[in-house]
């Protein structure tokens, strides 16, 4: 009985051992590309009159009041926790009772009260996903917002997080973030086609140039530069030409004198970590080091020292085991480097690999999982 049950739990772990990945033609994001090639339209065009014709389907549309009419006495009884993933969130420095948080599939709301109650506000006719949340915190410029759109890592409504959310570039508010307009030099209105405005991952801006609003997009491939609010807009590091398959994750962090940091993912030709003392000319400080392949990654400042910059990063292949039940080589690294002198290479800087202090267990509820960049957050 002994030898029989050594077999079977012998045979049992090989197949589990073997088990197959999904073939290329079942995963999710190569499956999200198929469809799009499946259904677009033939001649590689939009619809003549397809935006009034929506309109026009919408408007005609059973309101909620002559549906509720005709609708039987329901009582909904949950769940109640599905309010959407929040993306983007900031408090006000002049208020802080009012709060600004952006969904991935819900837009931008506001709340004067703490955030027990809210208020959607910017265009009601287009709903984007709000990826970013920036206000201007230098003196006489508070009242001052921007947000980015578009995200690349989907949400939980999206089967195996596999939809994308294309946006289109960034919106202004002039009033304290009660109403918004559209930055026309950083939306391209294509949102059938896939762009690098379509995905913006994170907004910075110089609070020491007290002449210019000097503001940075870290945008799919690309770090862009604006120095009026956005008015117009300059690439400053990477290279346009993102496409569906990599989206270029890219990340972009000011310090308080104006030094700026920026992370590309190593699918971009400038990939790495790069530094810039006046936003415009950049040194790259990543060294040989850093773990590579690299996915998504982000960036925090220390705050009490500024000179110290951590990189968190979907780094598969290095790192920290990402889930123990995983089988692949996902992993997660964490970087410290400290400036010191110079442009920051070389004796200028130090990198120290603290990927051995994340989370790390048997438990797959414990571990540091980023399911591939989806969940970071790093302050």
């Amino acid at each position: 009985m002994t030898r029989g049950f050594t077999y079977l739990a012998s045979v049992l772990i090989l197949i589990a051992c073997e088990s197959p990945k999904l073939p290329a033609d079942q995963r999710p994001k190569e499956r999200e590309a198929w469809q799009f090639e499946r259904e677009k339209d033939n001649s590689g065009k939009i619809p003549e009159n397809i935006r009034e014709r929506e309109h026009s389907f919408a408007a005609n549309l059973p309101t909620y009041e002559t549906a509720a009419r005709n609708a039987q006495n329901v009582k909904a009884i949950g769940p109640f926790n599905v309010g959407g993933r929040t993306r983007a969130f900031a408090m006000d420095i002049n208020d802080e009772n009012v709060y600004l948080a952006g969904g991935v599939s819900g837009s931008l709301w506001r709340s004067e009260n703490e955030g027990l109650s809210w208020d959607q506000v910017g265009s009601k006719d287009e709903v984007y996903t709000v990826s970013s949340i920036l206000q201007d915190p230098r003196p006489g410029k508070t009242d001052t917002w921007y947000y980015g759109t578009g995200e690349g890592e989907g949400n939980s409504a999206s089967r195996g997080f596999s939809a994308i959310h294309h946006g289109n570039g960034m919106f202004k508010s002039e009033d304290g973030g009660v109403n918004w307009s559209p930055l026309v030099a950083t939306q391209s209105n294509t949102l059938h086609q896939f762009d690098d405005w379509d995905f913006v991952w994170r907004l910075g801006i110089d609070k020491s140039n007290t002449t210019q609003d000097e503001i940075y997009a870290a945008i799919a491939g690309n770090i862009m530069r604006s120095d009026n609010g956005g008015g117009s807009r300059t690439s400053v590091l990477g290279s346009s030409g993102s496409t569906f398959s990599n989206m270029g994750f890219t990340d972009v962090v000011v310090t308080d004198d104006g030094v700026v940091y920026a992370a590309l993912s190593s699918g971009i030709s400038d990939r790495g970590i790069w530094r810039s003392a006046d936003g415009i000319n950049w040194t790259k400080i990543s060294d040989v080091s850093f773990p590579f392949p690299y996915n998504r990654m982000i960036l925090a400042l220390a705050p009490s020292n500024q000179n110290v910059l951590y990189v968190l990063m979907d780094s598969p292949g290095n790192g920290a085991p990402a889930d123990p039940l995983e089988i692949g080589s996902a992993r997660t690294s964490l970087m410290k480097y400290t400036y010191s002198s110079g442009d920051g290479t070389g004796s200028g800087g130090n990198w120290v690999n603290r990927s051995n202090n994340l989370p790390s267990t048997s438990n797959s509820y414990t571990t540091m999982d980023l399911q591939g960049g989806y969940n970071m957050a790093l302050r």
